[in-house]
């Protein structure tokens, strides 16, 4: 599915329903989840003359992001997927719309932002997809950790020493049992420093064997300028 347009709205500010279609031009609307996933494309039954069109050659499929469309003031559209589009429509906003008109849209934007990237772990301000379809290369600094507000037990005990107080995590407990998907990625990144570790390995195995040719090479040099 492509996006094709959209159903035009007299409303400036607003985020009208995006419209998709298929190779023999039907229109669709998309249904999505509580991560702006699309579950379902449903055959979209509107008045042609109410369909704005716009072209985005970007393909849309089940469990990708849906597309969003946002109309700002004097003919301003906005459309991309969903991850890729909502950043720029909150730049819009804070840049554009005057402050005291932009309270409510602003808490809308962002609170769709959330819904967005609800499904999204960040690692040191990086994006990396929780369920990832594809085998794809992973930068990790620091062990992924949970967004704020998801739910973390943290015990701490005070040891008195010499007259000061250290804290000690005694324990960290994050439900994991449920979240297939998370234990899916943490599967995933194993595999990726597996795959260093062997690498690395080999380029040491690698680098001695060249050592000894070399050293070989320099010792048989060293006895023929003494013959």
């Amino acid at each position: 599915m492509k996006l094709v347009g959209y159903i035009k709205d007299k409303n400036e500010n607003s985020f009208p329903v995006p419209v998709y279609s298929n190779k023999e031009n039907n229109y669709y609307f998309h249904t999505i989840d509580s991560s702006f996933n699309i579950t379902h494309f449903v055959k979209a039954d509107f008045d042609i003359t109410s369909l704005k069109k716009l072209y985005l050659s970007k393909t849309f499929e089940i469990s990708s992001k849906g597309a969003l469309v946002f109309i700002g003031e004097d003919n301003y559209v906005k459309y991309d997927s969903a991850e890729n589009a909502i950043d720029e429509i909150l730049n819009y906003i804070n840049d554009v719309i005057p402050i005291a008109e932009s309270k409510q849209l602003l808490k809308e934007t962002n609170t769709l932002k959330k819904t967005i990237l609800s499904d999204k772990f960040i690692v040191n301000n990086f994006e990396v997809n929780i369920n990832p379809q594809k085998e794809q290369f992973i930068l990790t600094f620091d062990f992924p950790s949970p967004k704020k507000g998801e739910e973390i037990q943290e015990n701490f005990s005070e040891v008195a020493t010499k007259g000061k107080t250290s804290k000690n995590l005694q324990k960290i407990q994050f439900d994991t049992t449920t979240n297939s998907a998370y234990t899916s990625i943490l599967e995933y990144l194993t595999r990726v420093d597996l795959n260093v570790e062997l690498t690395l390995k080999l380029r040491a195995n690698e680098r001695r064997n060249k050592l000894k040719t070399l050293n070989y090479q320099f010792k048989m040099s060293k006895k023929k300028n003494r013959d």
